[in-house]
This record gives structure tokens, C-alpha cells and sequence, in this order.
């Protein structure tokens, strides 16, 4: 008796997967892999720059409320003032990626107040961002 080895066994069944099939199957993996990973990358760089303008936005905040408690804010010169440690860190000190400054002007008609407007600047992966507060403030951190 001769046997045909051509066609399936009785049941009409194959047993096992073609290449073919495996290989749709690992394509559908890989590109699910590559999907997962790029979004991991995207996420990272995200929470780095959220990370980036909340250091910013602390350090201008604590420089608008130092100013804003000056006892005679009236004896503040009207000008653009520098951070004598720029460039500055998240906790203000000598040796960061921050640049801060910070602008007295007087609003018009008003001699008592002082309008205060601080800039924190960054440059991170290739990319200037800046935060900016500004108030009206009469000192004694009014």
C-alpha cells in the first residue's frame, strides 16, 4: 500500500501554523512592540518638560514674592533687573540651566505700586521655554 503524503491526515485537519502565519503573527507583535516603545519615549520627554517649567514657574514665583515683600517696594529702581547667579538651578543657586530676571516699572498714574514682571528662562533639548508672573504690589507682601 502506497501513502500519499501530500494530503492531510483524515480528519481534513493540518496540524501547526504555515510560515506564512507566523510570520503575519510576528509583524503584528513587532509593530505593537515599536508602538509601545515610541510611546515611552514620548511620555519621558514630556514629564521631563513638565518637570522643566514647574522648576521655572517655583523659581519665578519665590522671586516675585521676595519682591512683593519689600518693605518700601516705592526705593525699587524702575528697571530690568539680572540674577547676579545666572545661570541658576531649581533652588536659585550659582550653576543651573535657569536664567531669571525680573522688571520694576510703575503703573501710570500710581506712585505707591510697583508693577513686577520675572522671567525664568530655559533652554532644554533645543527648545526656549519661558515662564512669566507678573503683579501689582504695594510691598509688606500686599
Amino acid at each position: 500500500m502506497i501513502i500519499d503524503h501530500s494530503k492531510p491526515p483524515r480528519g481534513g485537519h493540518q496540524k501547526g501554523l504555515t510560515l506564512i502565519e507566523v510570520l503575519a503573527a510576528v509583524s503584528i507583535f513587532a509593530i505593537g512592540i515599536v508602538a509601545v516603545g515610541s510611546m515611552l519615549i514620548s511620555a519621558t520627554r514630556n514629564n521631563t518638560t513638565g518637570n522643566m517649567i514647574t522648576q521655572a514657574t517655583l523659581l519665578a514665583r519665590n522671586q516675585l514674592e521676595t519682591l512683593k515683600n519689600e518693605i518700601d517696594i516705592t526705593a525699587l529702581e524702575l528697571k530690568t533687573y539680572y540674577d547676579p547667579n545666572n545661570p541658576i538651578n531649581a533652588q536659585g543657586q550659582k550653576g543651573g540651566i535657569f536664567t531669571r530676571t525680573w522688571k520694576i516699572t510703575a503703573p501710570s498714574g500710581l506712585t505707591t505700586v510697583r508693577h513686577i514682571q520675572v522671567t525664568v528662562k530655559t533652554n532644554q533639548q533645543g527648545k526656549n521655554r519661558e515662564v512669566v508672573l507678573t503683579s501689582i504690589s504695594g510691598g509688606n507682601g500686599i
